[in-house]
């Protein structure tokens, strides 16, 4: 399988006063490419192998021009012209194995290799740095004992090892999960484990306030391997078409890097984070209609070393409650779909770390339609499908800008996340 796509987001913001006149144009452009190999093996004894090859890259090319021209008073007037170029790419060539020892235990194990490539080109007023490329090689393994106990109770452990090559560091990683089948209604389960990741995107605060996102491999020294440590809970009903689950979950993860820029250069801070909250979902299926409705509670908190307070604050994507709800249907070949979701609203960021103040509750309303046609071997899916019906304006805090407009005063520019948008695909299968 193959996959390419590209994404543009551009604005400009033009202001003029008796004093200044301010300009701003932002321009950026994604590419991302993938592939994927696979060839399975299903061996007499009814164990099987995978042999899988894949690579993934992302390339985001950023212009960031902002000018503030002073016509009355001092001629103080300002500029940046600030170009960000950043390539990050993934290997991973692996083997799977699944061994059937019974009709109730089953063992997983794999051993595989990934290599991450990140290149970086900036260039700002404060910060330099041509081409610098990084690279990690991690070979990993895998195993994963698989146990069906008296036909109610499943278990299922494993531990994973991941070796960071150049700073030669061991990452193991257990891990559990339990499901307990109480009567033919309900299901208890329940989870828990450690897990590592080897490439980070880390936020970088600016002089200006403003923050950007980037992509950097881990080397322990500079950016350290991040790590989480995660419990869940909960119980599943179902009764003749009708779902009802609810899972709390507990999250810490920790060794986050996030850099400051300052008039000598980028200091970089560690930190972590905790993230608690429950999920309930509710779902209908009757004959060939489904409604299914969700709600999360959760709280996200930080902390930094830069922070003006030793304690936690809620993080930049912290988000209280979410409701979502969809509807499907099918008629004959025809295919019909629903789905709101809402949300309670994000920090500021204009106002973080010293002032916590929740912004505008988001909301969007999507909808799509498909005739699905076979015929002999030929399957074919044609349809349209809209997003924010409504085209409420909801805030992408992943493009934020802050532009001072005196001493005192700034203006904050968010760009739209998803405006109304209609699409007409066409799929075709063989």
């Amino acid at each position: 399988s193959l996959y390419g796509g590209g994404d543009k987001f551009l604005y400009d913001f033009n202001q003029e006063t008796m004093q200044k006149t301010i300009t701003l144009f932002h321009n950026e452009k994604d590419l991302q490419l993938g592939g994927t190999g696979y060839y399975g093996l299903k061996w007499r004894n009814l164990n099987t192998s995978s042999f899988i090859a894949s690579y993934s890259s992302l390339q985001t090319d950023r212009s960031h021009i902002e000018e503030i021209l002073r016509i009355s008073g001092p001629q103080n007037n300002t500029k940046i012209n600030d170009q960000y170029n950043s390539l990050i790419s993934e290997l991973n060539l692996r083997v799977e194995n699944s061994i059937r020892l019974s009709d109730r235990h089953q063992l997983n194990a794999g051993f595989g290799f990934k290599e991450y490539i990140t290149n970086r080109d900036d260039s700002s007023q404060l910060l330099t740095i041509l081409n610098e490329r990084k690279l990690l090689a991690l070979p990993y393994c895998y195993f994963q004992d698989n146990m069906s106990l008296t036909g109610k109770l499943n278990i299922k452990a494993g531990l994973r090892f991941d070796y960071m090559t150049g700073s030669g560091r061991l990452y193991l990683q257990p891990r559990i999960s339990v499901a307990y089948r109480l009567n033919d209604n309900i299901k208890l389960n329940s989870s828990a484990g450690t897990y590592n990741q080897f490439v980070a995107k880390n936020m970088i605060f600016e002089t200006s306030g403003n923050y950007r996102l980037e992509w950097s491999v881990c080397d322990n020294k500079n950016v350290h391997a991040l790590d989480s440590r995660i419990i869940t809970a909960g119980f599943t009903y179902t009764r003749k078409g009708f779902t009802f689950s609810s899972e709390g979950y507990l999250k810490q993860i920790g060794n986050i890097t996030r850099f400051v820029e300052t008039t000598a250069g980028e200091v970089s801070y560690q930190g972590d984070c905790r993230i608690r909250g429950a999920d309930i979902y509710i779902k209908q299926e009757l004959n060939n209609q489904t409604l299914w409705v969700s709600y999360t509670l959760s709280k996200t908190d930080d902390h930094f070393g830069y922070f003006p307070s030793t304690g936690y604050i809620p993080a930049m994507q912290d988000v209280r409650h979410e409701i979502k709800a969809a509807a499907l249907t099918k008629v004959k070949s025809f295919h019909f779909s629903v789905n709101y979701v809402y949300g309670s609203g994000f920090p500021d960021p204009d106002k973080l770390p010293g002032e916590i103040v929740y912004t505008q509750p988001y909301s969007r309303l999507d909808a799509a339609f498909i005739y699905s046609m076979l015929k002999k071997k030929i399957h074919a899916d044609a349809g349209i499908s809209i997003l924010n019906i409504l085209n409420r304006e909801n805030i992408k805090y992943s493009n934020y800008t802050r532009i001072p407009t005196d001493e005192t005063n700034t203006i904050s520019l968010y760009a739209e996340a998803v405006p109304f948008t209609a699409t007409i695909f066409l799929n075709i299968y063989f």
